[in-house]
């Protein structure tokens, strides 16, 4: 019986980290789809890109990380910013703004847990995604936030290095030492958060 009840443990273990590592990928992707189709850009319906199927923005590899490392990305929606009046404008806000919601839904989640521990884990995943995807590399948002604050020849020295730091961030994030670090500032942020959690 006991063995019984620790192998349930490990599958609604295992099912809380499986909907985290869809359901936060989902709302960054999903966001950055909406905010980037209200500016104008055509290209996100034409390639059917705004979906509320969360396996529309299942990536493996980025799936498989979060699961492991609590650190990873969705498949990453591409944008179009030539039909964005101002580009460096409305790039910089469809970039920031998936960050936001992770936030905001982080909230709202860490807000269900008393009906459910599992949506402070979901709530976690969200704040974890957040805080990564400050990190400047494809296919994370800060990649192309920093790309349009540096200044045009800074861009583009950085963007010949740029798979040699990709490469380099995903062997740190399986190293302990890097996502202690990480963790730091996700605890800190989720703690902050909490702060506002109504429901209790």
């Amino acid at each position: 019986m006991t063995n019984l009840h620790g192998f349930t443990n490990l599958i609604i273990s295992f099912l809380v980290l499986f909907l985290g590592a869809l359901i936060a990928p989902f709302i960054h992707e999903f966001t950055k789809a909406l905010v980037s189709k209200l500016q104008g850009d055509k290209s996100i319906i034409e390639n059917k890109q705004l979906s509320l199927n969360p396996f529309k923005y299942f990536e493996p590899i980025g799936f498989m990380l979060l699961i492991f490392f609590g650190y990873g990305w969705g498949k990453p929606v591409q944008v179009n910013s030539r039909y964005y009046k101002n580009q460096k404008k409305s790039t910089i806000i469809t970039f920031t703004a998936p960050i936001i919601a992770n936030l905001l839904f982080a909230l709202i989640f860490y807000n269900l847990g008393f009906l459910w521990n599992g949506f402070n884990t979901i709530g976690y995943f969200n704040v974890s995604l957040a805080v990564f995807n400050i990190i400047p590399i494809y296919p994370l948002c800060g990649e192309q936030i920093l790309k349009y604050l540096l200044k045009p020849n800074s861009a583009l020295k950085y963007m010949q290095y740029e798979s040699f730091i990709r490469m380099l961030v995903i062997i740190l994030i399986t190293l302990p030492l890097t996502r202690s670090i990480l963790n730091m500032f996700v605890d800190l942020l989720s703690i902050l958060i909490q702060f506002f959690v109504i429901i209790k």
